[in-house]
C-alpha cells in the first residue's frame, strides 16, 4: 500500500472521528437527564459528587458495589433528588425493589463524566471544587449555588476555553482526543510504508 492509498483509507476516518468530537463537545453543553439502563441520570454536577463523596460511595473509591450502593447512586444522580428528602427517597427506592439493577453502565457513565484521555493520569488538587468555583467567580461573575450544579462537563469545557483564552499562544479550540488519535495512527503506518520504501529502494 502507498502513502496515497492509505490516506484514501484514514481520510474518512480522520473526519468521522473529528465529528464525534465536535458532537461529544455539543453533547457535554446539555443540560437534560440520559437514560442509563432503566434508570434517568442527570449530568454531575459538584453538588451531586460532594454527595457522593460523602456517603463515601464504592463507584468513588473502588470498594465492593452492593445493592444499596447502586440504589444510593441512582437516587442522589436522579432528577427527582432533593437532599435530606427521606419520604421521597423511599418512594425512588420503591421503584427498582423488584429490579436487577447492574452497576457496569453507571459505572461507565461515571468514567465517561471524568474523562481524561489525553491528559496527565493524576490525582486532582485536594482544593480543586474551591479552584473551580473561584475560577468562574471571577471570570463570569457566578453565584457559588449556580457553579455547583452547573453540569461539570460544562464546566470543564469553559475552564478550558478560559485556559486557551488566556493563552497567547493557543487559538480557541477544543481539544479532539478522537481525531488525534486516529492521525496519529495514520501518520504511524505512514512511517512504516516509507521505511519500508527506503529499504525497498
Amino acid at each position: 500500500m502507498t502513502v496515497a492509498e492509505l490516506w484514501e483509507e484514514y481520510r474518512p476516518k480522520i473526519a468521522a472521528a473529528r465529528e464525534a468530537d465536535r458532537r461529544e463537545v455539543q453533547l457535554s453543553l446539555v443540560t437534560s437527564p440520559e437514560l442509563i439502563g432503566r434508570a434517568w441520570i442527570m449530568p454531575m454536577t459538584i453538588n451531586r459528587l460532594l454527595y457522593l463523596e460523602a456517603i463515601d460511595h464504592p463507584f468513588l473509591n473502588g470498594g465492593a458495589v452492593t445493592r444499596d450502593g447502586v440504589l444510593n447512586f441512582l437516587w442522589i444522580m436522579s432528577p427527582e433528588f432533593v437532599p435530606g428528602a427521606t419520604r421521597a427517597a423511599k418512594k425512588f427506592y420503591r421503584k427498582f425493589w423488584f429490579r436487577r439493577l447492574h452497576p457496569e453502565p453507571l459505572v461507565e457513565y461515571l468514567e465517561a463524566e471524568f474523562n481524561t484521555e489525553g491528559q496527565e493520569d493524576k490525582s486532582p488538587d485536594a482544593n480543586w471544587v474551591a479552584q473551580l468555583v473561584d475560577v468562574f467567580a471571577s471570570e463570569y461573575g457566578w453565584a457559588e449555588a449556580a457553579i455547583l450544579d452547573a453540569p461539570l462537563r460544562r464546566l470543564f469545557r469553559y475552564a478550558e476555553a478560559i485556559q486557551q483564552r488566556k493563552d497567547e499562544k493557543s487559538s480557541v479550540g477544543f481539544n479532539s482526543p478522537q481525531a488525534d488519535a486516529m492521525r496519529n495512527e495514520y501518520m504511524i503506518k505512514v512511517n512504516t510504508i516509507q521505511k519500508a520504501e527506503a529499504s525497498a529502494g
